[in-house]
């Protein structure tokens, strides 16, 4: 009998500690963002200016991709190509993407122009003048959380998709 009650006693401390412990977790796990407020996003899907760490964590949040271009309009022959290619991206799923064209002076960066792209599914980036059109949508296909049809119809680079009979 006197194993029983002690047997009793055990179990009930050890079901008293984790119904504390799973309280605890809970609000201390709970209150901070329950109580901060989501950052602001711009209205429009193309801007001039670098969001901040916190503006790119609520895109994320929201299924959203960034792209951020950092370019030097003065010295880069193939930035106004690159800068077309991913407004006509940006403009297409304007629902989906967020576009940052940030003009820089050569004399800040060394190797321009910078291309990153971010999701919650993926990342990607590349740098110097030979980004081609091909690429850049390649990359929007790679990272974007929700692509579209088009992505998943597009041949592949490297894929032969002539069959010769």
């Amino acid at each position: 009998m006197a194993v029983a009650k002690s047997n009793l006693a055990i179990a009930a401390f050890t079901g008293l500690t984790m119904l504390v412990s799973v309280l605890g977790f809970a609000f201390l796990q709970g209150s901070p963002q329950a109580n901060r407020p989501e950052e602001k996003l711009p209205d429009s899907y193309i801007i001039n200016y670098t969001l901040t760490q916190s503006q790119r964590q609520t895109l994320a949040n929201r299924g959203k991709t960034l792209i951020d271009l950092v370019y030097d309009p003065q010295n880069c022959t193939n930035c106004g190509f690159i800068k077309a290619s991913l407004e006509g991206i940006a403009h297409q799923f304007s629902d989906q993407i967020l576009l940052s064209e940030i003009e820089v002076s050569r004399s800040d960066y060394v190797d321009l122009p910078r291309v990153f792209m971010a999701s919650q599914i993926n990342a990607w980036s590349k740098k110097g003048a030979g980004i081609t059109a091909a690429e850049l949508e390649q990359a929007f296909c790679s990272v974007v959380l929700y692509p579209p049809l088009g992505c998943a119809i597009k041949p592949q680079p490297g894929n032969n998709t002539n069959r010769s009979q």
